[in-house]
């Protein structure tokens, strides 16, 4: 075949994907003396596509196995028309990456450097500093062929959170298993990394096989298609496969080729519109002019979002509410989708996308850049035609080079246009966002600075306060938009419907559609794809180029669908509370969530059928990680910072958040009771019974410390527990004072200043390390209410003393006197109890409460009279319920 520009493009990025793709397959098969997969053919090439070793071995042998993997392949390439025989093939600019025989080969090369030394950081000499011995672990034996024995460590252990000593960090230190990316606890909690370590070419070659079996389904129909299935199942199986064994190994083979991939697909057409940019050495190396800036680094960060959520009545706030989030979460990746087609790239160039914003890498062309400016003036006006200012899209970005040369103690070898002196990768980061955040002080300034006919009630949202009889919005108390009916007979907007047949959807939901023809299906913009949310595996078997998209329901990850168009891309998506408990065929509401069954669902008025407790109530939880902002500019050192840092960050706490959440839930204690509203990047947004949601609160804290290794990189949350009737957003209101009352907790733990960690609970906020004597304190507490050991009023009574206890901590700041007479009286009401009573087992009880309160209370301050009170107000309101 002849290239054109397009298939050249499309050559130049698959080769990027796949240029290393060989040390996946030669860690399962062995070295190039004695290895079994490669072929005559791919024999012939020693030597010509890598140099030679000081013992006369081909050097970087990974190369032969990458070639072999195309040649074995080559049918699939040839399907989409990118197969050829010619210097500048596919093969030979995936294979030739460590020896470029020509400048193509040699652009490569270029991004394979540029992306290594983003991704890399070599293990630094004896003499480094605390954090550098952290990081290396010098002290584990590998042995002969490291490559084959080192697995890929957790990210968390790069990031400088407190001085901890490298021998204290060694002892926690947890890697991840060779197996295929999973929401299995043993997968995502890993496992420790220990002194001696072991072979792992069984593992990978068990590995290999999979990947081998899942490529042969691969659809081949268009470039298009095979990429971004590829792309997915290289996430799948490659995530846990250290890109380079001479570095610090937290960063994946996944995302090296990934962000090798963006950046030759940047570089190449930079330099078609700069031809000047560039020039090579008699190897064909590229190297980059002084005023180049090839690469534009985006942030688009969607604002609005919490205000968006909670700003609904509580009568439909079950029905419209998970919908409202989801719709969020749709938007945004169709956003990302709708700007990748845009602008002709491919879904590697999608850096990163969680928590209401994602980051591109494109090329800093006048095409793409245009593309862009053109994307954003129409998205914005469309976010503006459908919700006013209720939601804003902010486009932030940078242009800048990679200087591959730098090696300093700091790596400045990042240049930014505009910027004098060099910069590091955390710099970029930190700037490319702060650019979208601006934009936040400045919405929508344009449509003021537009001669146009522009009115308050136009910026401001249709006919305010327009009164009379005219109809609002059932669920956001909108005026003078065109209503839709619901079944109730209620009125809702157009918007707020689909929002809630969007939470609808939910139940079953197993996978999404994307295609613009679909007759069916959810049209969140104008210039988005629609989208349908699926639950039959039949409904994407008749439809053709379109995207499937998976959702994990379970702990494996089975996206790609054999009865499938081979007209479809397929993938994979990890979305916080892809599933909802359910009564019968129907999501559950919040009362029944709260454990009240009415005869007739949804109406309020209907008689109550069945209850499960007395006391039914639910909670409202928000949690978020302790500083992570700080986290992410802070959190690395500057000569530690780097892409894949800052990726592999993001994306492993969006794969406990967005994806290891839902296992949690589906726990038998949780799933009937617990719907997660909002979960990703960090956040935490629940809603169920008051009971189960504390519970799943502690589950979820317990199970980040395992999944992080890290027990200083804490989450605090707030939980408010309200009547199904309460307003949502008023209750979510209360949730949020709550987290923010627990990431201001401050106390003293072994002279030690401990601050956040904590979760607010009944107004009064703990430390999880006062959480498990809460629990258990609760606990006998139930028993002995259950049993009669002990009345509610001795409960009455110690809340009462607390009243006293606050009273004197603020008398306290002021300088008075505290009043301590409490003291004594419950001294005196316990000692009484026991004396009266002839019953050895309330005795006993008594005494235990009386120590507890008088000789352990505030020792060390280890528990303390606030986290009694939390036990005696849980453990009062779980004896009402079984009442």
């Amino acid at each position: 075949m002849t290239s054109t520009k397009e298939s050249t493009r499309d050559i130049v990025y698959l080769a990027a994907l796949l240029h290393d793709i060989g040390k996946f397959w030669q860690r399962g098969d062995g070295f190039w003396s004695n290895a079994k997969a490669l072929s005559e053919e791919t024999r012939k090439l020693a030597f010509v596509i890598s140099n030679t070793s000081q013992n006369n071995t081909p050097t970087h042998q990974h190369v032969y196995w990458t070639n072999e993997f195309l040649l074995q392949n080559k049918k699939k390439f040839q399907a989409i028309n990118l197969w050829e025989d010619t210097k500048d093939s596919l093969i030979n600019l995936a294979a030739n990456h460590h020896k470029p025989a020509s400048k193509l080969q040699g652009l490569i090369t270029l991004a394979d450097h540029w992306a290594s030394g983003m991704d890399r950081t070599k293990i630094p000499s004896e003499e480094s500093d605390e954090q550098t011995k952290i990081i290396a672990t010098k002290d584990i034996n590998f042995g002969k062929y490291q490559f084959l024995k080192m697995p890929l460590t957790k990210i968390f252990y790069r990031v400088l959170i407190e001085k901890e000593t490298s021998q204290e960090l060694e002892s926690k230190r947890k890697t991840y298993p060779i197996s295929p990316l999973s929401l299995e606890q043993k997968t995502i909690l890993g496992s420790a990394l220990g002194k001696e370590a072991k072979e792992l070419v069984v593992n990978y070659k068990t590995l290999w096989k999979q990947f081998e079996q899942e490529l042969e389904l691969i659809p081949t129909q268009d470039v298009k298609v095979l990429s971004k299935t590829l792309l997915a199942l290289l996430r799948k199986y490659t995530w846990c496969i250290p890109a380079d064994t001479s570095t610090l190994f937290d960063s994946s083979l996944y995302e090296h080729l990934k962000i090798t991939a963006a950046l030759a697909l940047c570089i190449y057409d930079y330099e078609q519109e700069n031809p000047s940019a560039f020039t090579l050495d008699n190897r064909n190396h590229w190297k980059i002019g002084k005023g180049f800036y090839p690469l534009r680094l985006w942030c688009i960060d969607l604002s609005g979002i919490q205000k968006f959520i909670y700003d609904i009545s509580s009568k439909y706030a079950a029905k419209s509410l998970k919908g409202r989030s989801f719709y969020l979460q749709l938007l945004l990746d169709g956003i990302s989708d709708f700007l990748i087609a845009e602008t002709e790239v491919h879904d590697a160039n999608l850096i990163y996308s969680s928590g209401g914003k994602f980051f591109l890498l494109l090329p800093n062309t006048v095409s793409a850049n245009e593309t862009m400016k053109n994307a954003e003036k129409k998205l914005k006006a469309e976010l503006f035609e459908k919700f006013a200012l209720n939601l804003f899209i902010c486009f932030g970005s940078v242009a800048w080079s990679y200087d591959n040369s730098v090696n300093n103690e700091e790596r400045l070898n990042v240049l930014i246009d505009g910027e004098k002196e060099a910069k590091t990768l955390g710099d970029l980061w930190q700037m490319v966002t702060q650019s979208a955040s601006e934009q936040k002080q400045q919405k929508y300034k344009e449509k003021l600075l537009e001669p146009s006919d522009l009115t308050f009630q136009t910026l401001f949202g249709g006919n305010l306060d327009a009164g009379g009889n005219t109809e609002i919005c059932a669920v956001t108390g909108e005026e003078g938009k065109k209503l839709q009916s619901l079944d109730d007979g209620n009125y809702v907007t157009k918007e707020v419907k689909q929002q809630i047949l969007i939470g609808s959807d939910l139940k079953d939901f197993k996978h999404l559609l994307m295609n613009n023809r679909l007759k069916n299906g959810h049209q969140l913009l104008d210039s988005l794809q629609k989208v349908v949310i699926g639950s039959n595996n039949k409904d994407h078997e008749t439809l053709t180029e379109s995207h499937v998209v998976s959702i994990p329901q379970g702990a494996d990850i089975n996206f790609l669908n054999v009865g499938s168009s081979q007209s479809n891309a397929q993938s994979f998506k990890f979305y916080g509370g892809s599933d909802v408990a359910v009564l019968g065929d129907k999501p559950k509401t919040f009362e029944e969530l709260a454990g009240i069954i009415r005869k007739n669902r949804g109406n309020d008025e209907s008689e109550v059928v069945e209850r499960h407790g007395n006391y039914n109530k639910i909670g409202v939880l928000r949690m978020d990680v302790d500083g992570l902002g700080k986290l992410f500019t802070h959190g690395f050192q500057k000569k530690y910072s780097s892409f894949s840092a800052y990726t592999t960050l993001s994306g492993s706490l969006d794969w406990f958040f967005s994806g290891y959440l839902n296992t949690i839930r589906r726990q038998d204690e949780f799933r009937d009771w617990v719907n997660i509203i909002y979960s990703g990047g960090d956040d935490i947004f629940a809603v169920g019974r008051w009971d189960k949601t504390i519970a799943f609160a502690d589950e979820v804290q317990q199970e980040f410390i395992q999944f992080t290794g890290r027990p200083e990189l804490s989450i605090s949350g707030g939980l408010a527990i309200i009547s199904p009737k309460f307003p949502i957003g008023k209750a979510a209101e209360m949730a949020g004072n709550a987290e923010d009352a627990a990431k201001d907790f401050t106390r003293e733990i072994d002279n030690k200043t401990q601050i956040k960690n904590a979760l607010c609970l009944f107004e009064i906020p703990v430390g999880w390390e006062e959480f498990e004597a809460i629990k258990i304190w609760k606990n006998k507490l139930v028993n002995w209410l259950n049993n009669k050991i002990i009345s509610k009023g001795l409960l009455m009574k110690l809340f009462s003393y607390y009243e006293i206890h606050k009273q004197n901590i603020e008398n306290e700041k002021k300088g008075e006197k505290p009043d301590l007479s409490w003291k004594w009286n419950a001294a005196y009401q316990i000692a009484r109890q026991a004396k009266d009573t002839s019953d050895q087992k309330k005795k006993d009880a008594l005494h235990e409460l009386k120590n507890l309160i008088f000789t352990e209370i505030d020792k060390n301050n280890t528990f303390r009279f606030e986290a009694l009170i939390v036990a005696c107000r849980w453990a009062e309101l779980e004896h009402r319920d079984k009442l």
